[in-house]
């Protein structure tokens, strides 16, 4: 396949689709999403050339200016931290950020058949639903919130805002008029046990369990995690991901734990042509490890007990995004369009897409091993590799501050300069925890020796 020899941001890139819809994508309904002002990529923006070890390839990869330690730099200037050996299984950069792009918002991928990524990542990258979205503080059991109502399946209301509430908020001593410690969280699916995919079907055959705590009247609603997703706008920049931590720096493949998870093998072909199970560690890349969790997550995406050989057979007897539609200008996934139907072009399949992505070591093997093709083996690397690629693409470098500290002075406004002056003064020192064009501490350009 040819390949442009860069990404050139200015002719190709997010502002080519600003204030369109680029992907039509809904977990209930078919909806279409809008892209953040933020994320248009206009002019300035410069070429990101693709990884080391591609050659001619695509997408903001490396390439930026800065290193470690810089401070107040337009985001554009900050280098996109890349797996250095992603070459030893990606052969075409593009192809990997269609695919990645295309199971992030495929909500066939759900056991409900109605759950993707993009259902909790939907809104600036994050989650903006406010019904059924309370979780059980510490103490196990839900409380009422400032309306009076509460628990399973309510609908938040402004006036619960904040869960802890003073009287008098400018006075940390005054009463307090209401502390909640149930959690706003992310909703996913109900709870029910895994027991078998049905080729050809997006809805896992599974057992219900009535949730003691998810339920209202005997009846299952969708179950809450214990923390809201965090927004994949820029999550690129993160050494680590999830809020604890626990999405490795380094991707085994397989799951989240990275090299702490000895057991973790992928299926390589070698030039006989046979299988073989085998180690892998690809550096920069908590983005592969932290997807690879949610799919399986008895409470975000699955039935309980799945596990991705599953998910990777049921997928890849699946038309791509086949109860959604693709905005014809999406700009990775327009030109395979269906549009006006839904999904993509008849006969792409997730089998295509990933054969034009990924090196034919990690896909074309004929064998099968334990019950499971080579594809369906390998289905949690093409998951994990490819979603990390289309997280490279969702980077907010064209905010007013950008523009601002690239020199346009009118970037922001007088009230938003006096914001920003004390966001940095030694009063308030949000910069202490939040400094750097990434606005956070624990990302790669602020971390010399990761742990």
């Amino acid at each position: 396949m040819t390949l442009p020899s860069s990404f050139d941001r200015n002719s190709r890139g997010f502002s080519s689709i600003l204030g369109k819809s680029f992907l039509a994508c809904s977990f209930l309904a078919v909806t279409t999403f809008t892209l953040p002002d933020a994320l248009a990529l206009q002019g300035g923006g410069g070429t990101r050339t693709a990884p080391p070890g591609l050659g001619a390839g695509g997408g903001a990869a490396t390439g930026g200016k800065v290193g470690p330690g810089t401070l107040e730099v337009p985001l554009g200037d900050i280098e996109v931290p890349m797996p250095s050996n992603l070459g030893e299984f990606v052969g075409d950069f593009d192809a990997a950020v269609r695919l990645g792009k295309a199971l992030f918002w495929d909500i066939q991928a759900g056991s409900d058949g109605q759950t993707a990524c993009a259902s909790c990542h939907f809104h600036a990258g994050s989650d903006n639903r406010i019904k059924g979205q309370l979780s059980p503080g510490r103490d196990g059991g839900y409380s009422l919130m400032h309306s009076g109502a509460g628990g399973a399946n309510y609908t938040t209301e402004a006036l619960d805002y904040p869960f802890h509430q003073l009287a008098n908020p400018s006075d940390a001593g005054s009463d307090v008029i209401q502390s909640v410690d149930d959690v706003m969280g992310t909703a996913g699916v109900m709870k029910r046990l895994f027991q078998n995919i049905v080729l050809g079907e997006s809805e896992d055959e599974g057992e219900v369990q009535i949730s003691s705590t998810f339920s209202v009247g005997g009846v299952n609603v969708t179950q809450v995690t214990g923390r809201q997703a965090p927004t994949v706008i820029n999550a690129v920049f993160n050494h680590r991901q999830f809020w604890d931590g626990r999405a490795d720096f380094n991707f085994n493949g397989v799951s989240v734990w990275g090299d702490r998870d000895t057991g973790a093998q992928v299926l390589e072909m070698d030039s006989s042509g046979s299988l073989q199970w085998v180690q892998i560690s690809i550096d920069h890349a908590s983005l592969a490890s932290q997807a690879v969790g949610p799919p399986l997550s008895g409470t975000e995406m699955a039935w309980a007990g799945r596990d991705f050989k599953q998910l990777g057979r049921k997928m890849l007897s699946l038309a791509p995004l086949a109860d959604q539609m693709v905005d014809p200008e999406d700009m990775h996934l327009g030109s395979l369009s269906d549009s006006p139907h839904r999904g993509l072009i008849s006969g792409t399949t997730y089998s295509d897409l990933i054969e034009a992505a990924f090196l034919d070591q990690w896909t074309a093997g004929a064998a099968s091993v334990d019950g499971y093709t080579h594809m369906e083996n390998n289905f949690s690397l093409y998951w994990g590799l490819a979603i990390l690629c289309y997280e490279t693409q969702l980077v907010s470098d064209q905010t007013p501050w950008d523009l601002f500290e690239a020199g346009d002075v009118n970037a922001l406004n007088e009230q938003e300069k006096r914001g920003l002056s004390r966001f940095n003064s030694g009063g308030a020192a949000c910069f202490g925890c939040h400094g750097g064009s990434e606005f956070a501490g624990g990302t790669w350009s602020n971390i010399v020796d990761p742990l």
